[in-house]
């Protein structure tokens, strides 16, 4: 598996820089506020910085988050510190689909 192009920064100071921003942290919020599901298994396909995965773990559900860059996630694993990450492409998930309850997919295709 290659790592994706990413309109994502890869550096970890790009990613601290990206999860720090109000609008994107606004735009979680309401995401999550709209999804009843991410109280139980959620996963991010997608999931960059981590920042959508850790607030559904800190919010009491179980989550993981999904990214072909094995760069971006081990940069994600530093700076959020909860939550669960793989590197998998979107296709390709290694979950059941009854296993899930709610899926996210922020900014993926752009």
């Amino acid at each position: 598996m290659t790592d994706g192009d990413s309109c994502l920064p890869k550096t970890r100071e790009g990613l601290a820089r990206h999860i720090t921003s109000l609008f994107f942290q606004a735009e979680v919020e309401e995401i999550l506020n709209s999804a009843p599901g991410a109280r139980g298994m959620a996963i991010d396909v997608g999931c960059g910085s981590g920042y959508l995965v850790a607030r559904v773990a800190r919010a009491g559900g179980k989550a993981i988050g999904f990214d072909v860059s094995r760069e971006v996630l081990s940069h994600a694993r530093t700076l959020v510190g909860l939550g669960s990450f793989v590197q998998a492409q979107a296709d390709k998930i290694p979950l059941p689909p009854e296993s899930v309850d709610v899926v996210f997919s922020q900014h993926v295709i752009e």
